[in-house]
């Protein structure tokens, strides 16, 4: 049974995980960044499997049998998946590709020599092995994300984190159910490695549905009371995590450590997945520093206190629990070592990410030549990579050089930051000026946005209308390659702000946002005036200047 049933369902899975994987961190990516989340999880199948297969292997002198051989390298598939989503939307695609070579050809097989030379035979137990691996996988996302940093804005100078949603949160959440599809189907197909009895059998898989269920459960209950309302990002991460720890203890645990240890593991993942991003300041979009770690330490440490044969609480001492810790506290030593140096190493070689200004445009287009992963849907406004309060409160002196008053500019003759002349805008009197409704565009690159709504909020302009728009100048955008197929012209997404003054001078408006656009470069953008007849209040019925007051411009 074991020589045909068992490969083949391990050869499944293991595809099956890479869809999850992609799923679940493309989901919790933006949208901007979708395209190169999802590559970077394939990225990880296609080095590993062959990597290991081909070198890794006998970095170690080879192992016993090619089912081994190959399990081993799903499982370095399966590590490099999970730092794929600790490191998403900054991290260069050649920096990654380095790291799962160096995983699939060294820090792998070291781990495999040491487990199957020194924990293995000193008594571990780990009844599918993904409790090892989920943990390893863990540590070095958690390592690989403090190494590489977080996402552009994603703390203010204070450390606040600030929220930065996946686009697809249901692409997400199918991802983590089909990876605890994986997780509990091979749980089930290491019955008949094992080759139990029947009921043993119905008992494991009892044992790792119970321990999904109720760590989901616990995750979802804690999350409302926590928050208000169930958060389901974190529900199917405790689910996750749940099956993880369970598929390493469900054939040793009796049903009320099932129960203790699945609570335990929803419990913790609230708070894991909550301290790691606002206190130790962990980004880590997919949350998989804490779904694989804490699955990873429940499933080793609860075979040790729970185990029916070995538990520390059925009498039996601390022998058993001994060796789990000892494996979980090497594991995570092991990926503090070996991805502090690579990580290390990268840096000072090709660099480990984008600029931010490349960053806030997207990996998608910098690295993968894609415009959006979702070509025909509308451009999304994400202003979220842009950090208020740390920049703002860096360049204050700046935004008030910008936000001068046009006669201020010609006072001083120094127009802030750029020596140019104030502009000038005149149609009349300064009574007919006054009198006047002026709605002014401003068509401008998307990663500026924050930093125009705050200058001209700064001269009296408080409401805007902003669009996502798309387009390009004389220049057709840029050249880029989809399938080997040159493309001419390209649409650049841009942002259309519209506000309408009446009581602020529209050269204040202009010349304060030509000061906050202005790079020198093509593509900064273009400002339209145009006088408007009339504006009515639809709730009061009031026109002209009066309707403005109060209203959602000014």
């Amino acid at each position: 049974m074991e020589n045909t049933w068992y490969p083949v369902i391990g050869v499944m899975l293991s595809l099956l995980a890479v869809v999850g994987f992609s799923a679940m961190e493309t989901g919790m990516a933006r949208a901007k960044n979708a395209g190169n989340t999802v590559v970077k999880c394939a990225v990880g199948f296609m080095i590993s499997i062959p990597v290991f297969i081909l070198l890794g292997q006998h970095v170690t002198a080879g192992h016993d049998s090619i089912l081994q051989t190959f399990m081993s390298a799903a499982a370095c598939t399966m590590i490099t998946n999970i730092i794929a989503g600790a490191v998403s939307e900054r991290m260069k695609l050649s920096a990654y590709i380095l790291l799962c070579i160096i995983t699939a050809l060294f820090i792998y097989p070291l781990f495999w020599m040491l487990e199957s030379r020194f924990l293995l035979p000193g008594g571990l137990h780990d009844f599918t092995g993904l409790s090892i691996i989920s943990l390893v996988g863990g540590a070095g996302a958690f390592f690989s994300a403090k190494a590489l940093g977080a996402r552009t804005g994603k703390y203010s100078g204070g450390g606040v984190s600030r929220a930065m949603p996946g686009h697809n949160i249901p692409l997400s959440i199918l991802g983590m159910l089909l990876l605890i599809v994986c997780v509990s189907v091979l749980a089930m197909t290491s019955v008949l490695r094992a080759s139990v009895g029947i009921e043993e059998g119905y008992k494991i898989v009892q044992n790792i549905l119970l321990s999904v269920s109720l760590s989901g459960l616990t995750a979802l209950l804690i999350s409302w009371a926590r928050y208000k309302k169930p958060d389901i990002t974190i529900s199917l991460s405790g689910m996750l995590s749940g099956a993880i720890a369970g598929s390493s203890f469900c054939d040793e645990v009796s049903l009320p450590g099932v129960v203790i240890l699945a609570i335990a593991v929803g419990f913790c993942i609230v708070f894991s997945i909550e301290n790691l991003d606002q206190n130790l300041q962990i980004d880590d979009p997919s949350g998989n520093v804490s779904i694989f770690g804490i699955g990873g330490i429940a499933g080793l440490l609860g075979t040790g206190l729970f185990s029916r044969t070995r538990g520390l609480f059925s009498g039996v001492g601390l022998a058993s629990l001994g060796i789990q810790a000892a494996t979980a506290v090497l594991s995570i030593l092991l990926m503090a070592i070996t991805i502090t140096l690579v990580f290390w190493i990268l840096k000072k070689t090709i660099g480990l990410r984008l600029l931010p200004e490349q960053e806030i445009e997207g990996l998608d287009t910098e690295e993968n030549g894609l415009l959006s992963a979702y070509h025909d849907f509308t451009y999304n406004i994400d202003t979220t990579d842009w950090n208020d309060s740390r920049d703002r409160n860096r360049k204050k002196d700046h935004f008030n050089r910008k936000a001068l008053k046009s006669e201020d500019w010609k006072e001083d003759g120094k127009a802030g930051d750029i020596a140019e002349p104030a502009y000038e805008y005149q149609t009349g009197s300064a009574e007919q000026q006054a009198a006047l409704l002026t709605k002014i565009e401003i068509i401008t690159r998307k990663e500026k946005f924050e930093e125009l709504k705050i200058a001209l909020n700064d001269i009296g302009i408080t409401g805007m209308t902003v669009f996502p728009v798309s387009g390009c100048g004389v220049q057709k955008g840029y050249k880029e390659v989809y399938r080997g197929i040159p493309v001419e012209v390209q649409l650049r997404p841009k942002i259309r702000v519209e506000v309408v003054v009446a009581k602020v001078p529209v050269a204040d408006v202009v010349t304060t946002a030509r000061a906050v656009l202005n790079t020198g470069h093509v593509g900064d953008g273009k400002i339209f005036i145009h006088t408007l007849e009339d504006v009515v209040r639809v709730r009061t019925g009031e026109k002209g200047y009066d309707a403005m007051q109060g209203g959602a411009s000014e």
